[in-house]
């Protein structure tokens, strides 16, 4: 799911298309790809092992951020350092 994200958030970043219009060429929603953005966002910040789970669902990552004690709030950073492993 990382590299769909990557590749609709690259879309939209390179002036190519706007976001919805990214997300009918990657093939999923705009709503979905927002809300993955954002898990992955979070994830980072909750320092989730990405490496170990590149060929994970986005389930696994949800767990993990459920499970923090530590909630996140507040703004997050525009840059998705995991994209770096794709």
């Amino acid at each position: 799911m990382i590299i769909a994200v990557k590749i609709w958030r690259n879309l939209y970043e390179n002036k190519r298309c706007n976001l919805t219009k990214a997300a009918k060429v990657v093939g999923i929603s705009k709503k979905s790809l927002d809300d993955y953005y954002l898990v992955l966002r979070v994830g980072e910040v909750l320092s989730f092992p990405f490496g170990e789970h590149l060929e994970g669902m986005m389930g696994d990552l949800r767990n993990f951020i459920k499970a923090q004690e530590e909630k996140v709030t507040g703004k997050l950073g525009k840059n998705v350092e995991c994209f770096k492993l794709v």
